[in-house]
């Protein structure tokens, strides 16, 4: 290292003294001592009041990428590492996978819940409730809507131009109405397909893992893992995600507040349909599902592809809740079109 010019003597002097060897990487200065990488980052303790030099400043950039390469080999690749592959990733839990694997998962200790809290009835007819509403919510929701919608005549006359009907009521309010209630129903509907298209992976993992956990059941003599829960919780979750994006549609129109009222109404309908995730606002299940252990077992299964493979093969042979979950992508897939065209031809036909 060089100094440029005799302005700094004193810094001159120390910059002399430190090790000119080249770094094993390009452009990266080899180890210093502490006292010598201190100097080179804080030049002006030497002399107060001195700016730093081009020498100082560049020395400081290699020094720091030194040190951040350092970190990242050190301990960002060893973290890494030590995760395992995306087949080890936490297999997520939800309500109906908690109640396929409810009977085995005690008789085995997959599940470690004391038996006072397993046998507490709230518990029980929490979870009961937890399906009814996701069953029930959307259509009493759109029933409440729709009747809302035409019963407080809020369309414009039919029978004269629409064109002129249609510039009459338009206003800025309306314009805003337009804007958040498009945006939230494409919010909506894309991290709609991102819930499914997950669900469609969790469920190959769960089912691959019920199919271990049933041959182990009648080995040991135990209750095996009850699939029905699964494809109940796929059409559930289908038609609660389905039905509450198409209420977000005449909800948004028929709200009186604007897009106060489409902002709450948005956020009320994502709580609806994430009320049987374990990770959800609602804690039933928080202290029972174990999504890290489970996903280390599947990522263990995963370093056997011949096993993977033939369970693959069995799952792939018959019509298992994944499948549910491809023909709900199909139909949220459409309506990330359909619906905020439609709300945008409503709310246009809307008087003020």
């Amino acid at each position: 290292v060089t100094a440029s010019s005799g302005k700094h003597p004193e810094c001159t002097a120390r910059l002399g003294m430190m090790s000119t060897s080249a770094a094993a990487v390009p452009g990266v200065l080899a180890y210093e001592t502490p006292d010598t990488r201190r100097f080179a980052l804080s030049p002006h303790i030497a002399q107060t009041g001195a700016p730093y030099t081009a020498v100082s400043t560049a020395r400081d950039g290699q020094l720091l990428v030194r040190d951040m390469l350092r970190f990242y080999d050190r301990v960002v690749k060893t973290m890494q590492e030590a995760e395992g592959s995306m087949q080890f990733y936490p297999i997520a839990g939800s309500l109906y996978r908690f109640l396929a694997w409810k009977d085995y998962g005690y008789a085995s200790g997959l599940f470690r819940q004391p038996r006072d809290e397993r046998e507490n009835p709230f518990f029980n007819k929490g979870l009961m409730l937890v399906i009814v509403i996701q069953a029930l919510g959307p259509l009493c929701l759109a029933l409440y809507c729709f009747i809302e919608l035409f019963e407080r005549d809020r369309l414009v006359d039919m029978n004269t131009s629409l064109l002129d009907e249609i510039v009459d009521n338009f206003s800025f309010l309306k314009l805003l109405r337009i804007i958040m209630g498009v945006l939230f129903l494409l919010l909506f509907c894309l991290n709609g397909l991102y819930v499914l298209e997950s669900d469609t992976k969790t469920n190959k993992r769960i089912i691959h893992l019920s199919q271990v956990f049933a041959a182990a059941a009648a080995r040991d003599g135990l209750p095996p893992p009850d699939l029905r829960w699964l494809y109940l919780g796929s059409l559930v979750n289908a038609f609660c995600l389905i039905g509450c994006a198409c209420c977000m549609w005449p909800s948004f129109v028929i709200s009186d507040q604007g897009a106060k009222d489409i902002l709450f109404d948005a956020l009320a309908l994502t709580f609806l349909y994430n009320l049987d995730d374990v990770a959800g606002d609602l804690s039933f299940l928080e202290d029972q599902w174990d999504a890290e252990m489970l996903g280390d077992m599947y990522g263990k299964m995963s370093e056997e592809p011949d096993l993977v493979d033939s369970l693959t093969v069995v799952r792939e042979s018959s019509f298992t809740p994944d499948n549910i979950d491809v023909w709900a992508i199909r139909i949220m897939t459409m309506l990330t079109l359909v619906l905020p065209i439609s709300f945008v031809v409503t709310v246009l036909l809307c008087k003020l």
